[in-house]
């Protein structure tokens, strides 16, 4: 789906989703005139953020979770370096996923990486 063009969060690659999703928001200030009339003003336009859904073992989503605390860090997409926030919205143990002396076995995982 991404091709070659890997994902990185901070230095940490971030294995290929299963689920991946770019959305664009418009930030909007609204307030009033003394006239009574509502005024609009666009603040940033096309804010981007991105929903990712991938499996990684137990390790690596430690790492992730201690990326997740940070208040901003770094994502590399399509070649881009952009200043971030990103949250852990799941974690499930995959399905048959066999524990092992160096894992507890493998996750599906579920990250929101917001543009800051």
């Amino acid at each position: 789906m991404l091709g070659r063009n890997y994902l990185t969060l901070g230095e940490v690659p971030i294995p290929n989703p299963i689920d991946f999703s770019e959305n664009y928001t418009d930030i909007e200030n609204i307030g009033n005139a003394e006239s009574g009339k509502e005024l609009v003003m666009v603040t940033r336009l096309q804010k981007r953020s991105w929903s990712l859904t991938f499996q990684t073992s137990s390790y690596w989503l430690d790492i992730l979770k201690e990326l997740c605390k940070e208040n901003s860090t770094t994502f590399t997409f399509r070649g881009e370096t952009i200043a971030v926030r990103a949250r852990l919205t799941g974690a499930a143990m995959a399905q048959n996923s066999a524990m092992r002396p160096e894992s507890d076995g493998y996750y599906t995982v579920s990250m929101t990486i917001t543009e800051i």
